[in-house]
Parts: C-alpha cells; sequence; structure tokens
C-alpha cells in the first residue's frame, strides 16, 4: 500500500521538488521556485493586466510596468500567483512524471512558504493506482459439482417453454386453487406509501414456483378480490439469509385466475423456436435442442463458480489504494442506473435516512470491488499479452430458444449504446483474465496428476 513515508526528491536549476505520496493514490508535490520565476512571473503578470487597465496619459496597453505594478498591485499579484502556480506545475511533471488520474482532473494548490527569493508550493492532486502483477500459480481452483441433467429438469423446461408461448384464458367462476396460474399485484403496506413488490406478475400456484406464505394466501381467493398477509422467509433458507428477509405486512391484489393452452411440440412449434426439423421428429428435436440448453447453463454455472473463486483470489491477494473518485463515481454510476426502475424509486423514497445510508454504503462496498477487480483483471491480461476480441462484444443468441433463457445483458437495453459497449467491455475483460487463471489452474493440476 502506498504510504506517506515515499518521498522522491528532484532538482533542477531553481527548482526543488519533494514527491509526497499518501494513502488512497493521493500526491502532493512540495515544489519550490527560485528567484528566476519569481521575477519572469511578475514581468508577464503585468504585461497582462495591462492588456486591460488605462492610465490618465497613456493608451490601453501602453502604460510601463512599474506603473502597473504600483497602481495594480492586487491585480498582478493575483496573476503572479497563477502563473507561479502553472510553472510550478510544468517543471513538476518535467522531473516527477507522475501522471493525473485523468486528463482532466483537478490540482489545488497552495502556498506553503514565500520570500523575496522564492515561493514554494504544494500541488494536490489524484494520480493512478499503481497495480500489483498477479501469479497466476498462486491461485488454487476448487472443484465445483456439475448440476446434474436428467429428464425431470427436461420435461420441466419444455413445460415452461410451453407456457412462455401459451394462450390464456380467465377462470371466472371459482376461487384459485392448487395449480392455477394467477395475475397478482403485492403491496408492501408496512411502508408509507404502500411500495410495490410485484406488479400484474404471473405466478403458478404451485410449491415449486410460489412461497409457501403466498399460496396459502391466494388458494381460495376469487378474482376482484384483495386481502392482507405476511410475507415471511423461507424456513429452508440459511439463517442469515433469513434475517435479510423480515416478516412484512402485504397487501395482495388478484387480478385473474388463468388457464393456460400450451403449443403442441409439433414442426410448427419447433421452427417458432428457431429449430429446424421435421413433423415426425419435431418433438424429439425441441427436446435435444432443450437439453443442449441445460448442459451449457449448467456449464456456464460451474464457469461462474469459478469465476468467482478468482475474483475472490484477485481481490483478497493483491490489495492496492485506489482514488476514492473513481468509487465515488462508480457508485453513483450504479445508483443512476437503479434509478432507472421506478420500482427501486418507489422502494428509495419508501426508505429512511438510515436505510439509505446503508444502501449507499453497500453499492460503495460493490464498487470499490468491481473497479479493483476490473484494473486487476487487465493488469493480467497485459502481463499474459492477452487480447480482447471486439468481435465477441457483438455476440448474441442463435434462435429464440436461446433468447428465451438467456440472462445476460437483460435490463441493458434502454441504456445508450456507448454505456452498452463500455459495460460489455468491462464484462468480457473480466472473464478473460478470470478464464486465463482458471485455465492456468487447471493445467498445473493435470501437470501435478
Amino acid at each position: 500500500m502506498q504510504q506517506d513515508s515515499q518521498i522522491q526528491e528532484f532538482t533542477a536549476p531553481d527548482v526543488h521538488l519533494a514527491v509526497h505520496r499518501k494513502p488512497a493514490c493521493h500526491v502532493e508535490y512540495h515544489v519550490s521556485l527560485g528567484s528566476r520565476f519569481l521575477k519572469e512571473a511578475k514581468t508577464e503578470a503585468a504585461k497582462r493586466v495591462r492588456k486591460q487597465v488605462s492610465l490618465p496619459g497613456f493608451r490601453k496597453g501602453k502604460v510601463p510596468e512599474e506603473l502597473i505594478i504600483k497602481n495594480y498591485p492586487k491585480e498582478v499579484e493575483k496573476e503572479t500567483l497563477g502563473i507561479l502556480a502553472n510553472q510550478a506545475w510544468k517543471e513538476s511533471d518535467k522531473l516527477a512524471h507522475v501522471p493525473l488520474l485523468h486528463r482532466d482532473s483537478k490540482v489545488s494548490y497552495q502556498i506553503k512558504n514565500r520570500t523575496e527569493e522564492s515561493i514554494e508550493f504544494v500541488l494536490s492532486f489524484e494520480t493512478e493506482p499503481l497495480i500489483p502483477h498477479v501469479d497466476p500459480k498462486d491461485f488454487h481452483l476448487e472443484q465445483v459439482p456439475r448440476p446434474e441433467i436428467d429428464k425431470v429438469k427436461i420435461d420441466e423446461m419444455i413445460r415452461q417453454t410451453r407456457l412462455f408461448f401459451a394462450s390464456w384464458g380467465n377462470i371466472t367462476d371459482r376461487p384459485a386453487q392448487e395449480g392455477d396460474f394467477v395475475l397478482l399485484d403485492v403491496d408492501d403496506i408496512e411502508t408509507t406509501p404502500a411500495t410495490k413488490v410485484f406488479s400484474r406478475v404471473r405466478f403458478e400456484v404451485a410449491d415449486t414456483a410460489m412461497a409457501a406464505w403466498m399460496k396459502a394466501a391466494v388458494i381460495g381467493m376469487r378474482a376482484g378480490e384483495s386481502k392482507e398477509a405476511v410475507s415471511v422467509a423461507d424456513p429452508n433458507l440459511p439463517e442469515e439469509e433469513r434475517a435479510a428477509f423480515p416478516d412484512k405486512r402485504v397487501r395482495i391484489e388478484l387480478f385473474a385466475i388463468e388457464n393456460p393452452t400450451m403449443p403442441e411440440l409439433n414442426e410448427a412449434f419447433a421452427q417458432s423456436l428457431g429449430i429446424t426439423t421435421t413433423p415426425e421428429e419435431a418433438a424429439k428435436d425441441i427436446e435435444a435442442a432443450i437439453e443442449r440448453i441445460l448442459n451449457q447453463q449448467a456449464d456456464a454455472y460451474v464457469m461462474e463458480k469459478n469465476r468467482e473463486q478468482a475474483a475472490t483470489f484477485l481481490l483478497t491477494h493483491y490489495p492496492f489504494d485506489l482514488p476514492p473518485s473513481l468509487i465515488e463515481k462508480e457508485a453513483s454510476f450504479r445508483l443512476s442506473q437503479l434509478f432507472r426502475d421506478p420500482a427501486f424509486k418507489s422502494h428509495w423514497d419508501a426508505l429512511s435516512t438510515e436505510e439509505r445510508k446503508n444502501l449507499a454504503k453497500s453499492l460503495y462496498e460493490q464498487s470499490d470491488k468491481a473497479v479493483r477487480l476490473f484494473y486487476l483483471c487487465r493488469q493480467l491480461l497485459d502481463d499474459a499479452h492477452v487480447d480482447i476480441s471486439p468481435q465477441r462484444l457483438a455476440q448474441r443468441p442463435q434462435n429464440m430458444l436461446e433468447t428465451l433463457f438467456n440472462q445476460q445483458g437483460h435490463g441493458q437495453e434502454n441504456l445508450p449504446h456507448e454505456v452498452q459497449q463500455a459495460e460489455a467491455y468491462a464484462r468480457l475483460l473480466l472473464e478473460e483474465a478470470q478464464h486465463y487463471l482458471i485455465e492456468k489452474a487447471r493445467s498445473k493440476h493435470q501437470d501435478k496428476g
């Protein structure tokens, strides 16, 4: 980590510079300029002021320097200090070459000492983080069990696919019962005003698709009815997760009880999914396509868990300082993206001051990790001479079935194109670096075997 004790000194004619590296990528230039710079600055300041003022008996811009200094001392002094501060930066930059965090980064200055012969400034600014070099040999990869793909999972995914393309009819002659589908609004009524949790969301009244408390409340309700209930965390969740979801009073409004008419597993349905088949092979080809996607998802699950291991390794083994402004900028961006969702806006408005502080703190911590991970992954790829192919940024699902079950990129459609591209690049950079670590760890394991 950067320490205040890291001081470098430089000298040049009429210049002395001490570079102080502070924590959090903060740098201070303690720079002294000698009499030559003071004289030149005062002369230049008088010229600048002379262009702006006039005195009786002299044309504008023709007043002698000594009269300018005598009659406009404050103006000359202000210009002189500005010229000296800029000169102090130029001379320091030539000697130390410490890069600004951004080209438009702010550099603040204060005068530490001034005499007739010299002036000392303290110039303060944020610099780029010093990224450690990652040693892939230190990464140990724990094996992740791959989810099993069986007939039950394949059949359920086929059912979900058919439900997505189903036509829906309303049931009006009886209350909701197990196996029905219902359209619901759910409001958190412990906030003022009430906060919308779900709006016209379709639920299946089944243990596998609906929380137990909601299922118990909905069974027996008719279309158009509403009732209050208490939402409770799933008792099967770990204790710490249950603690994050305290019991809450909610209001459930049931808009419709529905019955689906699902498409047959025939050639027409297969073609609507982007699957080329024949009438005789349609059902089998749909099943094969579903199985292929499930296997892709299983592989993606394993890879995601491996990537989480790689991310944890990078964050825990390679600490370094970050400029606070970078983290704050990322946190601000994330919050602005959340506010694009009206439901989050309502949720935010209902939060107490303390709850907002806690949410902001959580966003800041997430942003800190994200920025660190980005820098470490970029450094890792640079060291390994791995380039990211721009073509991979434009990858899209190949057919309707892949689109239906593709989760990547959801919720980004309304973002500006340049933001989408930047986020896609950052995501790809992280994936490439983590995959590189994973492959190195697997190779090391195979070599030992």
